[in-house]
């Protein structure tokens, strides 16, 4: 866990181009989550490093992290990525914690933002290896700003 939180640091402490801010239903949040991306590249193409946080009305808590390679021209991409996702709590009733854990799960997601667009949203396939979930999918709308 402590070379994970190493490399998150050193993502986030790189200087960049662009980063967003987005809300996901579902995906690797469990329930929802909002979401910070952090891009090193001036494009929307390349790597970036993502961390957030999700929450459930039943006392669900995750802490979403992952690094994802976006592929695309123009308008058109495709998020891979992989990540850590810590679980706790109880998803709808007392009989069902969740955790406390850290689950792994793989980001393939469709992304559509414009190449000079602040707007975006993203839907796809994010399985999860953790105890009691199993696969999964998610859907998100952000808005990306540039880093003075």
């Amino acid at each position: 866990m402590k070379k994970i939180l190493i490399i998150f640091t050193v993502f986030l402490c790189t200087k960049t181009q662009s980063q967003s801010i987005y809300l996901e239903l579902l995906g690797k949040g469990v329930v929802n989550s909002i979401n910070y991306e952090h891009h090193l590249s001036k494009r929307i193409s390349g790597f970036n490093a993502q961390l957030g946080i999700g929450f459930a009305p039943s006392s669900l808590v995750t802490i979403p992290a992952s690094i994802n390679y976006v592929f695309g021209k123009r308008n058109h991409h495709l998020e891979l990525g992989a990540g850590l996702t810590y679980i706790n709590g109880y998803l709808w009733v007392d009989d069902d914690r969740l955790g406390p854990e850290v689950g792994v799960h793989l980001n393939l997601l469709y992304r559509y933002q414009k190449p000079e667009g602040r707007y975006f949203y993203k839907a796809g396939f994010t399985p999860f290896v953790a105890r009691g979930i199993g696969t999964w999918f998610g859907v998100g709308v952000g808005y990306s700003f540039r880093s003075i």
